[in-house]
């Protein structure tokens, strides 16, 4: 009997620590939030619990990419070039990882679709809340532009 005990007994930790357990995500806020602020929250509160954060109770150091950046490629269509934008929410985990991308608006559902695969082979040094690295949100506006056209 005692080993039917300890299985069950192992089981619930193993339920409450892995199941249970609910994954968090920091959102530094500076300033008033806006509609965008609270979409990216809604949004990422369905999978995890998001603390907001500001300067005035906390250190934070922002998340850096890691190597060079560089705008995106120019995107093509069917052989024709694609231009508009495309707004990018992200978790940026606290080993650097992009997780969790989408397309939180774009001109167009290409664009929005290569900047969600774009970002998401970004690595970054993570983001530190009072000298630990930690899983954060980020949101980033990609802008596609076509050879020989400028951008507005």
């Amino acid at each position: 009997m005692r080993p039917f005990r300890t299985l069950v007994a192992w089981l619930l930790f193993a339920a409450h620590t892995s199941y249970g357990a609910e994954l968090t995500v920091y959102n530094h806020v500076s300033g008033a939030s806006s509609p965008l602020d609270a979409s990216v929250s809604e949004h990422f509160s369905k999978r995890y619990r998001v603390v907001d954060f500001s300067d005035k109770d906390h250190t934070w150091v922002f998340p850096k990419g890691v190597g060079e950046h560089r705008p995106p490629p120019p995107a093509y269509l069917e052989s024709r070039c694609v231009s508009g934008q495309a707004l990018v929410a992200y978790v940026i985990s606290s080993d650097g990882r992009v997780t969790e991308a989408y397309a939180a608006k774009s001109t167009n559902e290409f664009l929005g679709e290569l900047a969600v695969h774009l970002m998401s082979e970004r690595r970054f040094f993570p983001g530190q809340l009072d000298g630990r690295s930690v899983p954060s949100l980020a949101v980033t506006n990609m802008r596609f532009t076509c050879p020989g056209v400028e951008a507005k």
